[in-house]
């Protein structure tokens, strides 16, 4: 699921100048290609848990790019030339390419990509006022970075001096890949704002303090709750209704312990499998 998810599911921002995000129906073509592949995965997974199981780290962000780089490596038609080329220059190291792709025709693209969890501290839709859960990032930071330093590297002396080593003249295309979700305040407002520039397709969540979950909780009191640790941060959870929680133990997890940094949830509707 969060393979299908890391190809097919929507992009924050929409297309915009300097960052060129893949449209919705490009992300879904993808998807609907690799839906045989991702078949044959679910009936034999071992190549993909190895992938997973090779990762040094658990942090969200690594997950996502193992996930992706996965799929571009079997079953995307792109090839990968290269994962995480260092740029150096002035001596020492200017930044990286994620992924340097060669298309069928020989064509080469250049792609950034992240996932991020922005939550909205103000109600505006200024980039600086959806942060990330430690405070610290920001979607302003996030994008325009992407802008002005990852994309335009390619394009310095010392860029295209890696890319030659790499065999690349030229580049046709670059790309922004964003995903993630974007969570507004519970209860929610009358006018729900959300960043300016973002797809409307975009995953959407809400965030509330604990102080506050009572009210959440009895909103929805037939409503069912699953923890999502890391990395399973990505797209939607299936599980069996044994590991899940009713109102009360929801709220008894989260009440009873020390919450020392933001902690995602998702709402469960039961039913039966196929």
């Amino acid at each position: 699921r969060a393979l299908a998810w890391a190809i097919g599911s929507p992009n924050l921002m929409a297309p915009c100048p300097g960052l060129n995000f893949p449209r919705m129906d490009t992300t879904q073509q993808a998807y609907e290609e690799a839906r045989p592949w991702l078949r044959a995965l679910d009936a034999d997974p071992n190549p993909l848990l190895e992938t997973i199981r090779a990762l040094k780290t658990w942090k969200v962000g690594v997950y996502f790019e193992a996930l992706l780089g996965f799929w571009l490596e079997h079953s995307s038609p792109l090839t990968i030339v290269a994962h995480n080329a260092q740029v150096r220059g002035e001596g020492r190291t200017l930044g990286a390419f994620d992924f340097l792709l060669r298309d069928q025709k020989g064509r080469h693209e250049h792609w950034e990509i992240a996932v991020k969890f922005y939550l909205q501290q103000r109600p505006s839709t200024e980039w600086s006022d959806w942060v990330g859960p430690n405070q610290r990032d920001h979607l302003e930071r996030k994008l325009t970075r992407m802008r002005d330093h990852q994309l335009p590297l390619a394009h310095t002396v010392s860029g295209r001096s890696c890319l030659a080593t790499l065999g690349i003249n030229t580049l046709q295309t670059q790309r922004a890949v964003l995903k993630g979700t974007l969570f507004t305040p519970w209860p929610p407002a009358d006018t729900p704002r959300a960043p300016r520039g973002s797809s409307p397709a975009g995953e959407r969540g809400i965030w509330l303090p604990v102080n506050t979950l009572k009210d959440l909780v009895e909103s929805a009191p037939d409503q069912r709750w699953f923890r999502r640790k890391k990395p399973d941060w990505l797209g939607p959870a299936v599980q069996n209704v044994v590991h899940t929680l009713d109102g009360d133990g929801f709220l008894n997890a989260c009440q009873t312990t020390v919450i020392q940094r933001p902690q995602l949830w998702s709402s469960m509707n039961e039913f039966e499998p196929e």
